[in-house]
């Protein structure tokens, strides 16, 4: 996989996560920011995938961005802990009223233009990084996987990661 078609990849995620950011201007939707928090969710693996192929770089999200990503993570979270307790049936109304509160407080802190330059500044950093350097197996695996397809075992090593989101 050559850089320019890496680069392309990448620039539809990030065109995709712009449209989001100007979808929520004005009230914020929770299905935009939730969406955003998915998409956002595949760059980091992707930077994280670089970090364990590249043994001396350090890419990460910009602040920036992990700060739009951390107000995306507290409404997923908390919708999905309100449909948990609602599906358990019987749930507390104050735990889901607590719930529902951090979902406010995070869609008040949302702000679309801070979000959209978070979105400019990963892109600047996605397009500053040299792909050639890249084992180009290893990048045709990340995308096939992120785009449904089963990946080619043989092509990376096994390794085993396990973080929280």
């Amino acid at each position: 996989m050559k850089s320019e078609e890496v680069k392309q990849l990448l620039k539809l995620k990030t065109d995709r996560l712009a449209s989001l950011c100007e979808r929520t201007s004005g009230l914020p939707n929770e299905t935009d920011i939730i969406s955003i928090r998915r998409e956002l969710k595949t760059v980091r693996s992707f930077l994280y995938m670089l970090r364990l192929n590249q043994s001396n770089s350090d890419y990460r999200l910009p602040s920036e961005t992990r700060r739009i990503y951390s107000l995306a993570k507290t409404v997923a979270t908390s919708r999905e802990n309100i449909e948990k307790l609602q599906q358990a049936g019987g749930a507390d109304p104050g735990a889901v009223k607590q719930y529902e509160q951090h979902i406010l407080e995070a869609m008040s802190e949302w702000k679309p233009q801070q979000a959209r330059q978070a979105i400019d500044k990963l892109t600047k950093v996605l397009f500053s990084i040299n792909y050639s350097k890249i084992q180009p197996a290893v990048l045709v695996n990340f995308f096939n996987t992120h785009n449904g397809e089963q990946p080619n075992e043989e092509a990376v090593p096994h390794t085993e990661v396990h973080f929280e989101d």
